[in-house]
């Protein structure tokens, strides 16, 4: 949905809502529902279509509390534009944090070492064009596939599952064997580091070389 249509389902709405309060009584449910049109629409759309999406629903609001007395068009005004901002403030950090994990993912994929990013739902997240060439054909792309699914072959799904969060949330980096799913009597020497914070975290695992025997630290010795 782009910003017109976007614009266009907003009126269409506004009428919807203004049509059900006139059948309603003394309830008044256009400033609650264009509220939560203005929070998905802040997960949708650029802050500045978010504002201007805010400012059309105002007239809406202010249209469906004509006859509600001064005090109460005043609150009821005023919490939907506290809303509205904060549905606007939502839209611009939702950007900022796109536009600073798409320029992290651009480094880590253009970076000349094999290296693969995944994050806490164990989803692959970024390969690096030296890793892809490291990866078997058939998982081309990696990026989409549970890490867990293409390097801990050697575990049964649960318990990779288990091991790759163990790693996720361990603080430092620290030497692993994997396993490509496709190729398990081929070991990989990796290097793991858990990096970031809160929704910002990744793993970050650097692939070494093929053919290392399994120790201890590895999935194998779990």
């Amino acid at each position: 949905m782009n910003h017109i249509q976007g614009l266009f389902f907003t009126v269409g709405f506004g009428i919807f809502c203004l049509f059900a309060d006139a059948h309603l009584g003394d309830v008044v449910l256009t400033p609650l529902l264009g509220l939560c049109w203005l929070l998905v629409a802040a997960t949708r759309f650029h802050w500045k279509t978010v504002l201007l999406l805010a400012v059309v629903f105002t007239l809406f609001v202010i249209a469906s509390l004509a006859g509600q007395g001064p005090a109460k068009m005043v609150v009821r005004i005023a919490s939907f534009l506290v809303g509205s901002g904060l549905a606007i403030a939502f839209s611009r950090a939702r950007e900022r944090y796109i536009h600073a994990l798409g320029f992290a993912h651009a480094i880590l994929q253009g970076i000349p070492i094999p290296v693969v990013a995944a994050d806490v739902t164990g989803q692959i997240v970024v390969v690096s064009n030296e890793a892809i060439k490291m990866i078997p054909a058939s998982l081309h792309p990696a990026s989409g596939h549970s890490f867990a699914d293409v390097f801990m072959g050697n575990l049964p799904p649960g318990h990779a599952m288990k091991v790759y969060l163990d790693w996720f949330y361990r603080e430092g980096a620290h030497s692993e064997v994997l396993f490509f799913r496709e190729r398990p009597a081929a070991p990989i020497g990796a290097r793991v580091l858990s990096t970031g914070r809160a929704d910002a975290r990744l793993l970050v695992v650097t692939l070494l070389s093929f053919n290392l025997p399994a120790t201890d630290e590895s999935p194998a010795g779990i």
